[in-house]
Formats: C-alpha cells, sequence, structure tokens
C-alpha cells in the first residue's frame, strides 16, 4: 500500500516513488548490516569520542558531531545503533570503507544516486522512500529483498488474467544476519530512539531517522509480517518542519497510530470469528547462538553487571572473557557535551 501525498486532485507528485530526500540515520542499519558481515558482533566495543576523519581524495578533515552533543566513551556496536550514534556509525564506515557502503545500498535494492563519501553514514545523500522500505523489509524477510509491485494482475469482465506482475526477489543476506539485523532494531524500541513504540502489541522493531536542519524526519519500522515507513517533511521543499521534530518526535508517532489501528482491526476480526488473536514471532535460523552479555561492556556477564542482556552471535564469534569492575569503570559516560567542555 502506498501514500504519497494528500490529494491526487491538489497534487501529482508521488512523494513515496518520485522525491528524493536525504535519508537521515535510517541508512545506519544497511551500513551496521556490512559490518557484521565484515568482523563485527552485536557485542564489539567501539569508543564513541570526537573523530576527525580524513577524506582519502580530497584530503579534506570531516568532525561528524552526535545528535545530543554528547560522547559516551566506550559501547557496544548494539548500543551505537539503539542509541544512532552517528561517531560509531562514521568509524564502521570508514572500517568497510565508504566504497563498500555504497555497494551494500546497491545490495539492498537503493539505485538512487550514491558516492563513497563518509557522510554517507549520516544519510547525506537523496533516496527514494520506497527504496528504504523495501531495503528494510529484507530484515524480517530473513534477508530476502522482493522487488516492489503495486499490481497483482488484470483480469477481464470474464474472470480472464490480461496481465499479471512477476514476482522478483533476491537473497541480499543470509538468514542469520538478517535475524541479528532484527534484533539490534528491536533493541531500537525496546531501549533506544523508537522507545515510544514498546507498547505496541506485536514484536516491533524499526529506525529512526532525522536530517539538518530537521528538514525531514523518518520512522521506518516492522513486525514480522508487514514493514512500513513514514516520512514527514515538505514537498519539493528544504524546509525545516519545526525545531527539535526529530524522526521520533514527528515520524514514529504516525507509524505507531497505524499499527495500533491494524492490531485493533486483527482484533476485531478474530472477536467475530471466535478465534484468538496469533501471535507473531520472529523465526530463529540455525547457527545462531544466544549468550547473556554485559550490556555496556559487550563482555559475558558476571554477578557484578547490573545491565545483562540475552545477545545473539553467529556460532564461534561470541565474547571469550568475563566482564571485570575495569571493564566497568572503561564504559561509564566520560565526555559531557562540547559546549560544557569548552566552558
Amino acid at each position: 500500500a502506498m501514500v504519497g501525498g494528500y490529494s491526487f486532485r491538489r497534487s501529482q507528485w508521488n512523494n513515496t516513488t518520485q522525491s528524493m530526500r536525504q535519508s537521515g540515520s535510517v541508512i545506519k542499519p544497511i551500513l551496521y548490516t556490512a559490518a557484521l558481515e565484515n568482523g563485527y558482533t552485536p557485542a564489539t566495543a567501539i569508543v564513541d569520542e570526537p573523530t576527525d576523519f580524513e577524506d582519502k581524495w580530497s584530503g579534506e578533515i570531516w568532525s561528524p558531531p552526535n545528535y545530543d552533543e554528547k560522547f559516551k566513551g566506550r559501547i557496544t556496536f548494539r548500543q551505537g545503533l539503539e542509541e544512532s550514534r552517528n561517531i560509531i556509525t562514521a568509524k564502521l564506515l570508514n572500517y568497510i570503507s565508504p566504497q563498500t557502503g555504497v555497494q551494500y545500498c546497491r545490495k539492498f535494492g537503493i539505485t538512487s544516486p550514491l558516492n563513497p563519501y563518509l557522510s554517507l553514514a549520516l544519510g547525506a545523500f537523496e533516496i527514494k522512500m520506497i527504496e528504504l522500505v523495501s531495503a528494510f523489509s529484507s530484515f524480517p524477510n530473513k534477508g530476502v529483498r522482493v522487488k516492489p509491485y503495486f499490481i497483482s494482475r488484470i483480469e477481464d469482465k470474464d474472470g480472464n488474467v490480461l496481465e499479471e506482475s512477476m514476482i522478483e526477489s533476491d537473497e541480499v543476506i543470509s538468514p542469520q544476519i538478517a535475524y541479528i539485523m532484527t534484533s539490534l532494531l528491536r533493541g531500537v524500541v525496546q531501549r533506544g530512539t523508537a522507545g515510544s513504540a514498546r507498547g505496541l502489541e506485536k514484536p516491533t522493531a524499526g529506525k529512526t531517522g532525522t536530517t539538518d536542519g530537521h528538514t525531514d524526519a523518518w520512522f521506518i519500522g516492522f513486525t514480522p509480517s508487514l514493514c512500513a515507513g513514514v516520512w514527514v517533511g515538505f514537498e519539493k521543499e528544504l524546509k525545516t518542519i519545526g525545531p527539535r521534530q526529530s524522526g521520533a518526535v514527528a515520524a514514529l508517532p504516525v507509524f505507531i497510530g497505524f499499527m495500533k489501528s491494524l492490531i485493533d482491526e486483527e482484533k476485531r476480526i478474530a472477536e467475530e470469528n471466535g478465534e484468538e488473536v496469533k501471535e507473531e514471532s520472529y523465526e530463529i535460523p540455525p547457527n545462531l547462538e544466544f549468550e547473556n552479555i554485559d550490556y555496556r561492556t559487550g563482555l559475558l556477564a558476571t554477578p557484578i553487571c547490573q545491565h545483562i542482556i540475552r545477545e545473539v552471535f553467529i556460532q564461534g564469534t561470541k565474547p571469550n572473557r568475563f566482564c571485570s569492575y575495569e571493564d566497568h569503570l572503561l564504559a561509564l559516560d566520560y565526555y559531557n557535551t562540547l559546549k560544557d567542555k569548552d566552558n
């Protein structure tokens, strides 16, 4: 289904298929996927700190900020995505290379023009919404992306099929990587920037996105059976939608309202038929293992750990040592805002 604008009579411009908008942080799951396939795990520790990156082609220095202008020090790969830390994504893209980042975007079906710059980590390039929603659908679909289509078939008055769409699909990532990314994106809802969707009665996952100047607000999310995206902005204009109007503030409530309506409708139909609403879950593929780890350090949990989560790993990649007091000290937030630091 697609809503491309207010009214076709008012404007024939379709924001879903025609608008090219900066993606902001909703591009990050694709880059995190690339990092998972190039040596990282959800528990890998990365330092969130002020960092200067040198452009290998121009020699220019790029120093990206975090949205909250704070730096949290040593955090895990998971926490970096759940809290949408820009520095972490930039470090990941710098490690795998911007060229690899672009290649993964292409794998996920994004055909919009992209250049291999580190600013890809922050969603600086313009992408069509339909491409992003299609890319996200690969995660709950066990790594398989289905090319979007809107007309299933055309029949004549007698029911003869005159034309029928051919479903085009391809496996862009393994079911194991897809499940791990689904777990990470569920964490965005459970503990991160999309926390207001935590109360939905379905296992929901997704990612918020916000662009510079608050010109675009995004949320793309999914359940085991449905993927949906919301974009908020001004049609054909780069105009702020309001101060602090992030994806979590402007776009996510639309997604929540939409999902609640679907859930209420499912309940109504089930009640009319005298049935129970079917519970949905994400199927766990083989060759994965689960382990209790400390959320802040990414190491195997011990009795001294206060924030323990059940983490998922490709077999043979879980942490190889237990957490210690020293590890906890290293994981404490040790940066203030840049403004406070300068003062």
